[in-house]
């Protein structure tokens, strides 16, 4: 990559730092792109303080899961389930690092995931100047529309913000992916002027496809992603067009 698109950059990282995560090889690789941003708890400040001022662009954003606690009971948040608890936490510290963010472009991903390689997938989003998702997690239309990826992405800065504003301000009980990329779309579209509601099966795979690009998880030459107990090291998608992606999903 040139040093005129790696300077539109900024990759942000967010979540709870988990034992087994290697953050220090993490940050040796992604530091040779583009400044890094730790969104992360304040129990975790710690343990990853001294690493991250041996890189001088590495910044920590502190979160502190005491204060969102306050914030649900305040907004009568009622969540089923711990992972709908993980879904407004992952918005909450997202947006703490968005604020953070001074480039045109960012890259969101998790403390806890590595992908080896990312420069073919950051010369990607600024070549084709869309929203590029993994196909991590990626489902079809008859599952749920606009589920993309939350796990690895790259957009541009002021309309991922406005759109986890949207989505922390409208939380609801539903996937994370679904949230987050539902609101971007609802912005996209209320600027555009387009009935999104109103879209046919089709044209909803046309207008998607015109502004987001789903990047099949093999492309990288390795990477290692946490979900929950599990880590996964291998995936059985193929990469394919995006509309294929878009009307079946990714095959994880």
């Amino acid at each position: 990559m040139s040093e005129s698109s790696v300077d539109d950059i900024t990759i942000l990282l967010q979540g709870v730092l988990h034992k087994d995560v290697d953050l220090a090889m993490i940050l040796e690789s992604y530091t040779k792109y583009c400044p890094v941003i730790l969104s992360i708890y304040d129990t975790d400040y710690n343990a990853v303080e001294t690493m991250a001022k041996q890189y001088k662009n590495v910044t920590i954003v502190q979160n502190n899961l005491e204060e969102f606690i306050k914030d649900q009971k305040a907004r009568n948040l009622h969540f089923p389930s711990a992972y709908h608890n993980n879904t407004y936490y992952q918005i909450r510290t997202t947006l703490a690092g968005l604020h953070h963010v001074h480039t045109p472009w960012v890259v969101k991903s998790r403390v806890d995931h590595f992908y080896e390689g990312l420069d073919d997938f950051l010369r990607t989003g600024i070549t084709m100047n869309k929203v590029i998702s993994s196909s991590l997690f990626v489902r079809g239309y008859k599952f749920m529309k606009y589920h993309f990826s939350d796990c690895l992405f790259m957009a541009k800065t002021e309309p991922i913000q406005n759109a986890f504003l949207l989505a922390e301000r409208n939380f609801k009980d539903t996937y994370p992916e679904g949230l987050i990329w539902s609101s971007y779309f609802t912005l996209y579209f209320q600027e555009k002027k387009i009935a999104m509601e109103k879209l046919s099966e089709q044209e909803y795979y046309d207008l998607i496809s015109e502004h987001l690009y789903v990047y099949g998880i093999n492309n990288f030459p390795s990477f290692r992603i946490k979900i929950i107990k599990d880590v996964i090291t291998k995936s059985k998608d193929s990469h394919r067009p995006t509309f294929e992606y878009l009307r079946h999903g990714c095959n994880h």
